[in-house]
């Protein structure tokens, strides 16, 4: 039976005060970019968004930014340079991964596979965690090399 009438819609509150909304907001600015310029949603289809160059570097700039811990006027240059590779490391690891599950076909049953990039920088940066523990990225292939010297 039609009703009439107007909907209300139920809402949620001011989500501006959440912690994760700045996060959340810049992410979202930089998926609408990805949208504007190549048409393609990062959300529905990472790997395909992943596959353009300035989407990867945008990408990229968004994970490596604001990603410091601490003052940066108590570290030196030679430590933040260290950070910033250490996360750049960890980006291209996190992109590498993306890719591989990809193929395996993984995006097309799970689409949380496209958040796990801000995802992992949110929670490095939120975990207590993360502050006491030291990370390391590794930059090491994923097998052996052996080298055999001959005299």
């Amino acid at each position: 039976m039609p009703s009439v009438g107007k909907r209300e819609m139920p809402t949620i509150g001011d989500m501006s005060k959440d912690p994760m909304y700045e996060f959340a907001s810049r992410f979202f600015e930089l998926n609408r970019d990805m949208i504007n310029e190549n048409a393609i949603d990062y959300a529905l289809e990472p790997v395909r968004a992943m596959s353009y160059q300035a989407n990867l570097d945008a990408m990229k700039d968004f994970f490596v930014e604001d990603s410091l811990i601490g003052d940066e006027r108590c570290m030196t240059a030679e430590e933040i340079q260290d950070h910033r590779d250490m996360m750049t490391e960890m980006f291209v690891n996190d992109v590498m991964a993306l890719r591989e599950n990809a193929v395996a076909g993984m995006s097309t049953f799970n689409p949380m596979i496209g958040l796990s990039l801000p995802m992992h920088k949110y929670l490095m940066m939120n975990c207590v965690f993360a502050q006491a523990i030291p990370r390391f990225v590794a930059k090491s292939p994923r097998w052996t090399e052996s080298i055999e010297t001959r005299d």
